[in-house]
C-alpha cells in the first residue's frame, strides 16, 4: 500500500515539474514573440535599460467622421506621444536608500493619419486607462511575462501630475493641439528576496469614453546588486522632500476615499 501512494506520489510530482516547466517555456515563447523589445528603443546608461514610445504598434486606422471638412477637428482623436522616459536613480540598488522615481514625459497631439485633423485639436480625454504587462528577463536574455494589469486609472494614479482631462483649455498655458504632461511614478523599496535583473513595463493606453487605443510606451529598468559610480546616484536632497510630500498627500487623500467608500485599497 504505501509503495503505491509513493509512486503515485512520484508520478504526480514529475507530472507538476514537467507541466510547470511546459508554461514557463510557452510563456517565454509568448512574451518574446509577441511582444519583442521596439525597434525604435533608446537605451539608458548601463547594460539593458531603455525606453520607447510603442505608438505605431498598437494604434488603429480611425473612421474620420463625414462633416470634419464642414466643422472643427476636435471631434477625431488624438494620439499621446512619450518624448521621454528616465529613472532615478538610473540602476537601483539594494543599496539605494529611497524609492525608485519614474518619469514619463508626454504630449497629446492630432492624428497625423486622420486626413484634416493635423490643423485642429484632438478630441477631449476625461478618462485614462492603461494596460500594464510586466517582464522580467531571464538570463538577460529572454522575457517572461510576471504580471499583467488591464484598464488601470491613469487619472486618478496621475491625479497631482493634473493629466485629465486632456486637453484642457482652463488650464493655463495649455497649447490643446499639444498638451504637454510630465507623469511621475514612485515605486517603494524592492523586497529583500526580488531577484536580479532587468524589468520591463508595456503600457498600452486607451481612452476610455470612445474605447480608442491612443498611445504606447515600453520601458526596461535594472536592478543590480551593485551599479557603476553614478548611476545609483541619488536625486537632490530638496527635490525628493517634496516628492515625498506628494507622495504622502496623495496616499492621505487615497485612504480617506477609501474610508468614505467603506472599502480597502492596497497602494503598491
Amino acid at each position: 500500500m504505501c509503495c503505491c501512494l509513493l509512486k503515485v506520489c512520484c508520478c504526480l510530482t514529475s507530472f507538476l515539474v514537467c507541466f510547470s516547466v511546459f508554461l514557463l517555456g510557452a510563456n517565454i515563447a509568448v512574451s518574446n514573440m509577441l511582444f519583442p523589445v521596439p525597434k525604435n528603443a533608446i537605451p539608458l546608461p548601463g547594460n539593458g535599460g531603455f525606453w520607447a514610445d510603442c505608438s505605431d504598434e498598437v494604434l488603429k486606422p480611425l473612421v474620420v467622421p463625414e462633416d470634419l471638412n464642414n466643422s472643427t477637428a476636435s471631434d477625431v482623436q488624438g494620439k499621446i506621444e512619450f518624448t521621454k522616459i528616465s529613472s532615478d536613480p538610473v540602476i537601483w540598488t539594494p543599496h539605494s536608500s529611497h524609492r525608485q522615481i519614474v518619469t514619463k514625459e508626454m504630449r497629446y497631439v492630432p492624428r497625423s493619419d486622420v486626413e484634416g485633423a493635423e490643423s485642429g485639436k484632438p478630441k477631449k480625454m476625461r478618462q485614462i486607462s492603461a494596460t500594464m504587462h510586466q517582464f522580467y528577463k531571464i538570463g538577460d536574455k529572454f522575457w517572461m511575462t510576471f504580471l499583467y494589469l488591464p484598464k488601470t486609472d491613469q487619472c486618478k494614479e496621475h491625479d497631482k501630475d493634473q493629466l485629465c482631462p486632456l486637453p484642457d483649455e482652463t488650464r493655463e498655458g495649455e497649447d490643446v493641439t499639444k498638451a504637454h504632461r510630465t507623469l511621475k511614478t514612485i515605486h517603494p523599496k524592492l523586497g529583500k528576496y526580488t531577484p536580479f535583473g532587468v524589468y520591463r513595463s508595456r503600457q498600452v493606453w486607451t481612452d476610455v469614453e470612445s474605447g480608442v487605443v491612443v498611445g504606447c510606451a515600453d520601458m526596461g529598468f535594472e536592478y543590480r546588486e551593485e551599479a557603476p559610480p553614478g548611476l545609483d546616484a541619488e536625486i537632490d536632497s530638496g527635490l525628493f522632500s517634496q516628492l515625498q510630500d506628494w507622495w504622502s498627500t496623495a496616499a492621505e487623500g487615497s485612504e480617506s476615499e477609501n474610508k468614505e467608500e467603506g472599502s480597502e485599497q492596497i497602494v503598491v
